[in-house]
């Protein structure tokens, strides 16, 4: 009785692997074909790309992959003309998978397209004190921190802000 538990669980999880595996063959295919270097990818061929990204997201929810596939769709939504659905997956990178490495990375580009695409510098803020909070040994937290830096400054105020430590680097023999 107990080997035919064993080989029922042997072959579930072989099932769960081929159609993960056929999955990621399916997305494999077609995100070539939608980025093949001959043509321009059109907003419906990133919309498919990324509606891909997500079912799988949805079949295998566990998966490690899984973060990655939403910030990969978040990013086709936003080029294919449709940035809201990218904010929303962004945030939902964080919320679903706080503890993925994937987590500040998708908090940090949140942060970018709020500030430059919304110029909605409040939720910027939001998401880098976040990283710097939660994540403050990620390799983002840094970049966070920068960037929070300079958040409200002018592109005159970060260009005299540059000037200054360039001719501070130079007094330094």
């Amino acid at each position: 009785m107990r080997l035919l538990i064993i080989i029922a669980l042997l072959l579930s999880v072989l099932a769960c692997t081929s159609k993960r595996e056929k999955y990621l063959e399916e997305i494999r295919q077609v995100k070539q074909q939608v980025f093949d270097t001959a043509k321009i990818p059109t907003a419906k061929e990133m919309e498919l790309l990324a509606e891909m990204y997500l079912e799988y997201v949805k079949e295998f929810p566990e998966d490690t992959i899984s973060p990655l596939f939403m910030l990969r769709a978040a990013e086709l939504f936003k080029l294919s003309g449709k940035p809201a659905k990218g904010f929303a997956l962004l945030d939902s990178v964080y919320v679903k998978y706080p503890d993925s490495r994937w987590a500040p990375y998708a908090l940090l580009t949140a942060a970018i397209w709020y500030d430059q695409e919304a110029r909605d510098i409040a939720r910027a803020r939001q998401k880098l004190l976040i990283i710097i909070e939660k994540y403050p040994d990620s390799k983002f937290a840094d970049d966070a921190q920068k960037m929070l830096d300079l958040l409200d400054k002018s592109p005159e105020e970060i260009l005299e802000m540059l000037e200054r430590k360039d001719e501070h680097n130079h007094n330094i023999p």
